[in-house]
């Protein structure tokens, strides 16, 4: 489903693959009803929604009381009050489709603690394509600093996420602001309602040279490459895909103790962990990093292991597999 009449990335991949796609363009804002159409027309076995609107939508659409229909949970949250009311929405949903699933063991335990009345919960951990995601050789790292306007010899920090409160943006930038280090340059990847104050703050705190803000890109791989350390100091999160890509091509990991990230993540052993909102301890962790190459060397291999071994696209594939054929009866 799109609001414009172009194809989400999701849909251009698919076509890629040679996979039939069917675009349903929302005339109104909550319009189940084309869905609906869509469903019956095509007589849709399995609905897999994803997120608290796809999964109300899928539910209003399917007309079965949920017996098609998969609601993967990414992230449990409800800091504003619309997001308190999709979340109330969610879980009216959540107890009456097929198959729930929840990409953590934390995010499950959540769910449980809130109330949900629930004991045949799975949980299948986000994986990523590990043949996409690695080390990238022949490839002048220089000359791409220069398309972007970076210096040949800085550090370079990364910060891939959407500009909201959620993400924990201002934390780094006030936590670069207080290193004593000057060759940094900060790469903040994505757009958002915060950006324009984003930048102001980046001013104030006279950093305003360092930090890049390069809005959607679709080279994130090529990003990821010039990329020294990534950070992701969120205030809330799920399990960020980042996360699993960043660890698979052997960066430095500071992260946020939030959500599923401890769960990937062992402190000084493949990544750094810190509590959100704490600027102090997060400008001592990215120091931490800078400072020791041996340190940050070993980071780098233990995640890029830890990917292999318990976060491939393939393993996460077939645990789905096996939950469509339950509600297919393959």
């Amino acid at each position: 489903m799109s609001k414009k009449d172009d194809l989400p990335e999701v849909g251009v991949v698919a076509k890629e693959h040679g996979i039939q796609v069917v675009p349903v363009f929302q005339t109104v804002k909550f319009d189940w009803w084309s869905l609906r159409r869509l469903i019956n027309k095509y007589n849709i076995d399995i609905i897999h929604c994803h997120g608290y609107k796809p999964s109300v939508l899928g539910f209003l659409a399917e007309g079965r009381n949920g017996k098609r229909i998969i609601i993967t949970c990414h992230l449990w949250t409800n800091e504003t009050f619309r997001l308190k009311l999709y979340a109330f929405l969610e879980s009216f949903v959540m107890r009456r489709v097929s198959v729930l699933i929840t990409v953590s063991e934390t995010i499950k335990t959540v769910l449980l603690k809130t109330g949900m009345r629930r004991d045949d919960i799975v949980v299948i951990h986000n994986g990523i394509d590990l043949e996409k995601w690695h080390e990238l050789h022949n490839f002048n790292k220089l000359l791409y600093r220069e398309t972007i306007g970076l210096k040949k010899d800085s550090i370079i920090i990364s910060l891939f996420g959407r500009l909201n409160l959620q993400k924990g943006h201002k934390f780094l930038l006030e936590a670069i602001a207080g290193l004593s280090i000057n060759n940094i340059e900060v790469m903040c990847i994505g757009d958002g309602p915060l950006r324009q104050e984003l930048e102001v703050l980046s001013r104030k705190l006279n950093i305003n040279n360092s930090v890049h803000f390069l809005g959607f890109r679709n080279d994130i791989e090529e990003l990821l490459e010039i990329t020294d350390i990534c950070v992701l100091p969120s205030l809330d999160e799920g399990l960020p895909m980042i996360l699993l890509e960043a660890m698979a091509m052997k960066k430095s990991v500071v992260a946020t103790s939030v959500g599923a990230v401890p769960s990937v993540i062992i402190n000084k052993k493949n990544g750094l962990l810190v509590p959100p909102g704490d600027v102090s301890l997060l400008k001592e962790a990215i120091q931490t990093v800078i400072k020791d190459p041996g340190l940050c060397s070993l980071i780098g291999n233990n995640a890029r292991e830890t990917v292999v071994n318990r976060y491939s696209s393939e393993r996460m594939t077939e645990q789905y597999l096996e939950q469509y054929k339950k509600i297919a009866k393959i």
